[in-house]
């Protein structure tokens, strides 16, 4: 049986407490790995960024519970396992024996995933779903105060070799981009959970998007907010007709600078010697050719940066340790088999969770697993550290908010349903249910103290007006 302290920890962290637990995750993506360098004083950043990231996600499920993830995560790893394994046996580098570069790269690739054994539902959705809707303007903040006060090198707007200038908060403008838009998807979760805030934290986060420059991230923000805002006010959101007045005036406002600066981006791309797509049109014939020497089995997990050494191109050796596309990424790491098992793994994936939600979320899920995927055909979703675990954090949220009418039952020790617990061992309310009982009472009209009733719920569906959209039964 669990310990009368923790069942109080856990139940004040179901209340707005809660907020700061998602932080030991999100919070290390606020910074980019030369950060990390910098802070540490040694040349390993990339790697201490994902260990405090895994160090945080052990922390949360200790402090959470443990749940099992959904069978596509253990596919989605599994491939990637049997990638490294494969790759140690052909030798797939010309490296005999123990091969580190090809386990970081494998570790890499597997570790942002970790966030599915988090039980979430402990968590009241609006304050677990809320620091990562906020991680991009977390990132401003510290490189604001950090480039005020000198205690980071960190640059807060980058002027790029065409002129235009980028918002980069201290990392590269497309890992920000990248962080922004699965900060879009998250508000857009707390909006459809009826929180007001939660459209006007979209709107911020798709204009932290696109003052990156980032085209790709700019339109995938742009087909998850235009979509969920039609949801929105066709299921009456709270604030959508204001919503729909921020929304014009910001496009016309932002677009007066924006535009111009995407313009700007594009001619002196190409003015420069290099190609429209930044470059991206060389890497990907290069790939690709290294893609056709191993189509099969690939050359092992991590292996952009080798390969991009010993490209003949200037700019691949300069600017592309990996394709800037996920699934050439997946394609020479992986192979073509494992990389059709890890996509096809990754689709059911989001199928699973789709059929779990209820109609509101449904919309959420299917347009932002559509702008994903377009977005994962020109940057590196799952290899940038702020693109991949938010990605990862914000499908295991949409996968609990499937699961938590369940979480607001009562719950016996172990997790079982009271139908199901035995019936010498009276079953234990859960911790959000705790959470409330401890709440001030309220003065009844007679005058009598009555205990905190629960709001009656708006929403059709099974829906709840603060809680999760799960589909009826």
């Amino acid at each position: 049986m669990k310990s009368d302290w923790y069942r109080r920890l856990q139940s004040v962290l179901a209340g707005p407490a809660g907020v700061v637990v998602p932080l030991l995750v999100v919070l290390p993506l606020a910074l980019s790995s030369a950060s990390f360098n910098e802070i540490t004083g040694t040349g390993s950043g990339a790697t201490l960024q994902k260990l405090a990231v895994v160090v945080g996600t052990l922390i949360v499920a200790l402090l959470l519970g443990i749940r099992v993830p959904p069978l596509p995560v253990w596919l989605l790893a599994g491939a990637v396992a049997v990638a490294y394994i494969v790759g140690l046996i052909t030798e797939a580098r010309g490296i005999s024996g123990f091969d580190a570069d090809m386990l970081f790269g494998a570790a890499g690739l597997i570790y942002p995933w970790l966030v599915f054994f988090i039980d979430w539902r402990k968590l009241a959705p609006f304050w677990r779903t809320l620091p990562l809707a906020v991680a991009p303007l977390l990132a401003i903040v510290v490189s604001s105060v950090a480039e005020l006060t000198g205690a980071l090198d960190l640059t807060l707007i980058r002027q790029e070799y065409t002129g235009a200038a980028r918002l980069s908060a201290g990392m590269p403008p497309a890992f920000l981009a990248g962080l922004s838009l699965m900060a879009v998807g998250a508000s857009m979760l707390i909006w459809a959970t009826k929180h007001w805030i939660g459209f006007y934290l979209a709107v911020i986060n798709v204009a932290i998007v696109a003052l990156t420059g980032t085209r790709m991230a700019t339109a995938a923000a742009g087909l998850v907010f235009v979509c969920m805002l039609v949801v929105g006010v066709v299921r009456r959101y709270p604030h959508w007709i204001a919503g729909l007045v921020v929304t014009v005036v910001a496009a016309v406002g932002g677009g007066v600078y924006i535009i111009p600066n995407f313009l700007q981006r594009i001619a002196g791309a190409s003015g420069g010697g290099t190609l429209q797509g930044s470059g991206r049109e060389l890497a990907w014939a290069y790939f690709f050719q290294r893609f056709l020497e191993r189509p099969l089995t690939g050359f092992g997990p991590g292996s952009g940066p080798l390969l991009a050494e010993q490209a003949g191109s200037h700019v691949v050796r300069d600017f592309f340790v990996s394709p800037h596309n996920t699934y050439l990424t997946m394609a020479v790491d992986l192979g073509a088999i494992l990389g059709l098992v890890f996509f096809g793994a990754l689709i059911w994936l989001f199928v699973v969770i789709w059929r779990r939600l209820g109609r509101d979320l449904r919309w959420l899920m299917l347009v932002f697993a559509i702008a994903t995927l377009i977005y994962a055909g020109f940057d590196n979703l799952l290899t940038a550290p702020q693109s991949a675990v938010a990605f990862c954090v914000f499908l295991a949220l949409m996968w609990s908010s499937a699961g938590d009418q369940a979480a607001t039952a009562s719950e016996s020790d172990d997790g079982v349903a009271p139908s199901e617990a035995p019936a010498h061992r009276p079953a234990a309310a859960s911790p959000r249910r705790e959470y409330r009982a401890r709440q001030p009472r309220r003065m009844s009209a007679s005058g009598d103290h009555t205990a905190p009733q629960p709001r009656e719920s708006s929403v059709p569906y099974g829906g709840f007006r603060n809680g999760p959209l799960v589909a009826a039964s």
